[in-house]
Parts: structure tokens; C-alpha cells; sequence
């Protein structure tokens, strides 16, 4: 089983693997990114400003950012991104060992990358799915590559577990990958995204998905599973006691 994660535009500027044995790898749809880059440093900051919906001290950091490319910071993409899932996921306490099966199970799904392993070098950016700087929009740039990707690392039957936002998710072709989706219930206060991270690290150290009833669907060969499904002893109410049971139980 394999995983796919959404990115995040929060980002920090450090390689906190710097002092681990894990070999950095470059994109694998490096040319295609930069064929973006490219339309973007076309683009005058007031056209950032439309597309990004940015003002004022963003607007100026990212028109910077973009201009400046070649020259930013390259970072692993499981360092460098650093929203509330990334965070949850404590990757500084990951042993060596658990870090290179993390390299070859997770997908990190992103607007400017198209699909990166965990210690794929990238650099900070700002690009969502649904802004238009491409003739028939960044799904369209994208779905291809990124399926073909995916389905070649799949093993025959091995299916792909969603992790990932609904923004992101799309863009797997469900006709020729058989993804599981996880549906999570409680969305109060992040709590959503936290539940994500923690199910990531459950499945990453431990290997294995946890006991849920399942229905599933021949149409589109989904499976959903609820949290409020799992028998344990502690129970998702408004904090995430269920997600925060499993995490320590397997640290």
C-alpha cells in the first residue's frame, strides 16, 4: 500500500534531515515545473495579485519568490512543508529505518511539483490546483503524469490509501487506481487535518490499517472508513483522543 498526502502552504527553511543517511532525490517532473515557473516569472506582480488573490507584503514575498526561483533554498518535501498535518506528523523523533519506508510509501501531491516523494528536493512556493495559469487549468497539466506515476509504482493489486484534501484527491484517475478513501467525521478546530497526520504516522510505523467496518462501492472501488467506526478505548469526540491513543501507542 501506498499513500498520498495533500502539501501545505505553510513551509519552513530547514533540512531537518541534514544529519540522517537518507539519500535526496531530484522531482521526477522537474521539466514540467519548470515549464510553470517560467509563466509565472512572465506575469506582472499585479497578475500575481489577480491569479493569488495576494496583498501587500505576501503579494511582495511571493512575487519575489517567483522571480528569484533559481535561487531559493532547496529543501526534502516532507522538511519543507510544514502546515498542521506536517507538524502532527513529529518527523524529527523518525528513526532512520522508518524514514526510508516513509521515502517508499508516500505520495505528496502539489500544484507546482505535480507528485513528490518525501525526500524529493523542492523549493518554497504558493500555487493552488484551482488557479489558472495554464490553457485547461493545473488538473489537466497534471492528472496524466501523475497517474501513470503512481500506477507504475504500484504492485499488481496494491491499492493507494487517500490521504490527501479533496482538492488534491481529484486528481487520481479511479478507472485505473484502486484507492482506498478515508472519510473523517469531526472537523472542528483543524481537527480534520490532525487526524489525517495521525493516521499517516499509524500506518507508516505500524504497517497496517487499523479494524473498521467498510462498505464499499463498485463504482468508483472506494472503501470509506469512519473513525467512529474503531473499536478502542478512547473515543474522537471534540479533541483528537482517538488519533493521540494511536500515535503515542506506536511511538
Amino acid at each position: 500500500m501506498k499513500i498520498i498526502f495533500s502539501p501545505s502552504k505553510e513551509a519552513r527553511e530547514e533540512n531537518i534531515f541534514k544529519n540522517k543517511k537518507i539519500e535526496f532525490t531530484e522531482s521526477p517532473f522537474k521539466d514540467k515545473t519548470n515549464i510553470l515557473i517560467d509563466i509565472l516569472k512572465q506575469k506582472s506582480i499585479e497578475e500575481i495579485e489577480n491569479i493569488m488573490k495576494l496583498r501587500a507584503d505576501l503579494l511582495n514575498k511571493t512575487y519575489k519568490d517567483i522571480q528569484n526561483y533559481d535561487k531559493l533554498k532547496q529543501l526534502p518535501a516532507i522538511s519543507m512543508y510544514y502546515g498542521v498535518s506536517f507538524k502532527e506528523l513529529e518527523l524529527e523523533a523518525y528513526s532512520e529505518k522508518s524514514l526510508k519506508y516513509l521515502k517508499n510509501k508516500l505520495f505528496i501531491l502539489s500544484a507546482l511539483y505535480g507528485l513528490s516523494q518525501p525526500f524529493d528536493l523542492v523549493k518554497k512556493y504558493r500555487l493552488d490546483m484551482t488557479m489558472s495559469i495554464v490553457d485547461k487549468g493545473l488538473y489537466n497539466f497534471w492528472k496524466k503524469e501523475i497517474n501513470e506515476y503512481i500506477s507504475s509504482s504500484l504492485a499488481k493489486d496494491e491499492v493507494l490509501l487517500n490521504l490527501a484534501s479533496g482538492e488534491f484527491s481529484k486528481l487520481i484517475d479511479l478507472k485505473k487506481i484502486n484507492m482506498i478513501n478515508l472519510d473523517f467525521k469531526e472537523e472542528k478546530d483543524g481537527l480534520s487535518m490532525r487526524c489525517r497526520a495521525c493516521r499517516c504516522v499509524w500506518r507508516l510505523v505500524r504497517r497496517t490499517l487499523s479494524r473498521t467496518s467498510a462498505c464499499s462501492s463498485a463504482a468508483t472501488r472506494e472503501r470509506r472508513f469512519s473513525f467512529r467506526s474503531i473499536t478502542l478505548r478512547a473515543r474522537l469526540k471534540r479533541h483528537c483522543r482517538l488519533c493521540m491513543t494511536v500515535f503515542t501507542s506506536v511511538r
